[in-house]
């Protein structure tokens, strides 16, 4: 299911979370460090597996990555000749400057390929696969609740820890910008209005159980 170059990415992307997590004062425990790595694991991966087996469900291969950014501007002609790889800078960044304040989870983002076995159009004797917004929308939106669950359990077993840093992987991944999963979840989500996004129902519901989740491991 996850591919060797997509473990490879994965695990950056753990070392970098634990870092972060473990990063106070411009010091690391490296006791803490230790957990750290744990918890980064058990969240990411429980988000990673949860949109592969949604994605499988719907007949979609993804594959996940560093967090780059493309364009420096929303039209499509402004593209970046050589994307910046934010996955890798940016929580390192935000966590030094900070002095361990700042636990930012931008990490990953994840590319889609349709299966042979997902038709959606059929062009006399032409089949073709497409994937459309709802479905990114929907597999963004069940790694957020996978994620979501892991804290909840968490919660409930007493590491508190785990619970709150599983609330803030979901908290700074549905901010939607570049390709994380909330820009994914926001724009296959139907709007409520005529053409407008602002009241998005799945966008809004991510957000609605995150906070309650937030509150709930934090009170």
């Amino acid at each position: 299911m996850i591919k060797k170059r997509e473990f490879g990415f994965i695990l950056m992307a753990i070392l970098i979370m634990a870092f972060v997590i473990s990063l106070t004062n411009l010091n690391i425990d490296w006791v803490d460090f230790g957990y750290a790595l744990i918890y980064s694991s058990l969240i990411i991966f429980t988000a990673v597996l949860s949109k592969h087996f949604i994605a499988h469900v719907l007949h979609i291969k993804i594959e996940h990555k560093t967090w780059k950014l493309t364009r420096f501007w929303i039209t499509r002609k402004r593209h970046l000749k050589h994307p910046i790889p934010l996955g890798l800078i940016l929580p390192l960044i935000l966590s030094i400057i900070s002095a361990g304040f700042i636990k930012c989870f931008t990490l990953l983002q994840f590319d889609s390929q349709a299966l042979p076995s997902k038709v959606t159009k059929q062009i006399g004797n032409k089949r073709f696969a497409e994937i459309m917004e709802w479905d990114l929308a929907v597999i963004g939106f069940f790694g957020i609740l996978g994620v979501i669950i892991l804290s909840i359990i968490a919660n409930l077993l007493n590491i508190p820890e785990l619970a709150r840093f599983a609330v803030y992987y979901c908290i700074w991944n549905l901010v939607p910008f570049g390709q994380l999963d909330g820009l994914k979840i926001l724009m296959g989500s139907p709007g409520l209005g005529a053409s407008t996004k602002v009241f998005a129902p799945l966008y809004l519901l991510s957000w609605i159980i995150t906070l309650i989740t937030l509150v709930i491991v934090l009170f």
